[in-house]
C-alpha cells in the first residue's frame, strides 16, 4: 500500500529565471527540504535554475540579490501549489509566480 501512495504522488520540477535588470549581479539562490540541501546556486540574467522533486516535499528557499534578501516556501498551497510544475520570476520588485510557463505571472512577494 505505501508504494501505491508513493506512485500516486506526481513529481513537480520547478522553475526559478532571474529576470532582474540587464548588468544586474548575479542571484543567489539555496533550496532545501526537511532532508536534502540542494545547494547554492549563482545565476545571471536571464537564466533559470530548475530542479524536480517528488510532490509533497516542500521546498524553502532563500534568495540574495544587490543586497536584499528573501526566504519562502516556493510551492506551498499558499501560492497555488503546484502541479507537474511551477514558475517563479524574480525581479527588481520582487517574486513572481505562474503555474505553467505560459500563464499571466502575478507578483506575490516584495524582496525583505
Amino acid at each position: 500500500m505505501f508504494a501505491l501512495d508513493l506512485a500516486l504522488v506526481k513529481s513537480f520540477e520547478m522553475h526559478i529565471v532571474d529576470a532582474l535588470p540587464n548588468g544586474a549581479s548575479p542571484l543567489t539562490i539555496r533550496c532545501l527540504d526537511k532532508d536534502h540541501d540542494l545547494g547554492t546556486q549563482r545565476i545571471n540574467v536571464s537564466e533559470e535554475y530548475k530542479f524536480t522533486s517528488p510532490g509533497g516535499t516542500l521546498y524553502t528557499c532563500y534568495f540574495y540579490w544587490n543586497g536584499n534578501h528573501k526566504i519562502f516556501n516556493v510551492n506551498d498551497e499558499q501560492v497555488g501549489g503546484c502541479d507537474s510544475e511551477c514558475y517563479w520570476k524574480v525581479q527588481e520588485d520582487g517574486f513572481y509566480f505562474a503555474r505553467r510557463k505560459d500563464d499571466r505571472f502575478g507578483k506575490l512577494y516584495p524582496w525583505n
